[in-house]
This record gives structure tokens, sequence and C-alpha cells, in this order.
């Protein structure tokens, strides 16, 4: 409710001639003079603010039509084919904006690597949509975002080389954040590829600069490291730090809580605990199930750990669900 509260501030004060920057914690105006990979500069009184574009969560330009207010409410919701049906109409058209055209062009993209990734639309076509605008919107300040969405698309197709490419991309602009994100995405990809001590290491680059990293990074990397240490045998320390980001964590941070208690349910389970680890998973599938990717995780597993405890049908019910509501993710494609 929150986020919508929030986009429908901003469109009126968009339509009221100044452009919006939201960033991670507040709201500023002015006129968007300048847009790049890596900054924003928003001028207002003669007085230019260069926004890194890792601190903004969303632009309202003041001239962008309806439409595209409308489908960035639909992203935001997760709702991802409704905003591509916003989107479409705007795309074949230039909007007398540059940075209203890739403001398009990065819905549609996202939109269809989001629903690739959640194993709800053809892997291939949704990789092809975000490398295409990666490729034409070198100076969009969503450039790093697709850059690791890209590298998402390839981690889920199994092709562990060219998500290494992608994320190693991140590192190169030499800014702290994102050489600070590119090891929190190389740690996942260790992980993936079962190299745990690797991955332990990634993710302690971040660990030991929380100031640069903020908050949302750092939060992610000791759900990484609380898997990887529990995988080399760490596991009661590391389910209590997973714990302790549960406690803390806001109930509408559905993102964050759905990670998290699939992050406890890797570590029970890298303890054989079958009942706990059970539990940890359930969590996500009651509760979290708009989350589709982690939705999907917590889904498959669940299917091997339902047998486990001797409940067959429960299995097959979990098996049926992850392959009809997410038919082209990789967790399904693993049954």
């Amino acid at each position: 409710m929150l986020v919508v509260l929030l986009a429908c501030a901003q469109t009126a004060q968009a339509q009221n001639g100044l452009d919006r920057v939201r960033r991670l914690s507040s709201l500023e105006s002015g006129e968007v003079t300048r847009v790049s990979a890596l900054e924003v500069t928003l001028a207002r009184n003669g007085v230019d603010k260069r926004i890194p574009s890792y601190e903004i969560r969303s632009i309202a330009f003041a001239d962008e039509p309806r439409e595209l207010s409308d489908a960035r409410q639909l992203l935001q919701a997760g709702r991802y084919e409704q905003a591509v049906e916003k989107l479409n109409p705007l795309s074949r058209k230039s909007l007398g904006r540059r940075e209203l055209d890739q403001e398009v062009a990065f819905g549609i993209a996202s939109a269809r690597g989001r629903l690739a990734l959640a194993g709800q639309a053809d892997a291939a076509e949704g990789r092809a949509a975000v490398g295409a605008f990666v490729s034409k919107h070198k100076n969009s300040y969503h450039l790093p975002a697709a850059i690791e969405l890209l590298g998402d698309l390839e981690l889920a197709a199994g092709n562990l080389d060219g998500a290494r490419s992608q994320y190693e991309k991140l590192t190169k602009p030499g800014v702290a954040y994102y050489a600070l994100r590119a090891a929190l995405l190389l740690g996942r990809l260790d992980q993936a590829a079962g190299d745990h001590p690797a991955a332990v290491t990634q993710f302690q680059k971040v660990l030991s600069d929380t100031v640069s990293a903020g908050e949302e990074l750092t939060l992610a990397a000791t759900l990484g490291s609380a898997v990887s240490r529990s995988a080399t045998g760490d596991v009661a320390e590391a389910a209590v730090d997973v714990r302790r980001i549960i406690a803390a964590a806001d109930n509408e941070d559905t993102a964050l809580l759905a990670r998290a208690w699939n992050a406890l349910g890797d570590c029970y389970r890298e303890a054989r605990d079958t009942k706990s680890s059970h539990l940890a998973y359930l969590h996500v599938d009651v509760l979290y199930p708009q989350q589709s990717d982690q939705h999907a995780r917590a889904l498959y597993h669940l299917v091997g750990l339902w047998n486990e405890l001797g409940r067959a049908g429960r299995s097959q019910d979990a098996a049926a669900r992850l392959q009809e509501d997410y038919p082209e993710s990789r967790w399904a494609a693993k049954l």
C-alpha cells in the first residue's frame, strides 16, 4: 500500500511541472538535466544535485504519459504482464524525450526479464529483451540494474560463465557500492556452483565495508554467508544470524523475508534437519507466494522434504504447483 501511495504522489507532483526522484529514503523535485549510467543530475533553483543511480528507486517525469505512470505502479507491484500491456503502445512511438523512451524500454525489458526469471515466460526471450536494453541504452541510470538482471537470467539458465561476465561489469566504474554489489552477486554465483568457501570470501567483502554497502547489501550478504557457512559446517551460528534478520525485518519487506526464510531452510537442509528445513520453506510457500523466484525455489525443496516426512500427497501437490505456476523456471526443470 505504501508503494502505491508514493507512486500516486509522484504522479500528481510530476504533473505539476517538476520531475520527481524517489531516493532510498527521500523524495526530491526539480528538472532532470542529465542522465548517465552512474548518476542523475537534478536542477532546482539554479543548483545542480548529482544523485547516484544506486540511490534512485524511481523517477516520475513531469511530461510523462499517464500510461507510463500506471505501468510503473504495476511493475512495483510485480504485475509484469499488465505493465507490458501498458508500455507496448508507448514503445512504438517517440515520447519526445530520451529519458521517457528509456523508461518505457527498461519497463518492458525488466518485466520480460522478471517473468522469465520467475519461470513464467520463455527464458531466451527474457534474456534477449534485457540484453537489447543493455546494448542500446548505455547512458540510462537503469543500466546497472539491467546488467544485474541479465546476469541473473544467465545464472538461472545455468550459464555460470555468462553470469560472471555480467556481474563483473559492475566493478568497472570504480564505484564502491557497485564493487560490493558485484561481490554479493559473485558470492551467490559461487554458491550456486557449490564453491562455498569462495562464496564466503565474496560475501565477507560486503560485510567488511557496511558503510559503502548500505543496509540492503549488508543483509543480503549476511544471508548468503549464513547459507555457505552452513554448508561448511557452521550451522548453528549461521541459523542464528538468519533468524535475527527475520526478527528485525519490516513485515512489508516480503522480498527480504522470502529470501531469509529460504536461507534458513538452506541452513537446516545442510544440517540434515528435515523438519526445521521444511518449516522454513513452508513459510515462503504460505506467506510469500508473490515473490515468484523465491516461491519456486521453496516449492522445489518442499517436493523432496514432504517425501522425507512421509507425505507423498503433499509432495505431489508441491511439484504440480511448481510445474503449473513456474513452468519455465530452473526449479521446475530440476524435478
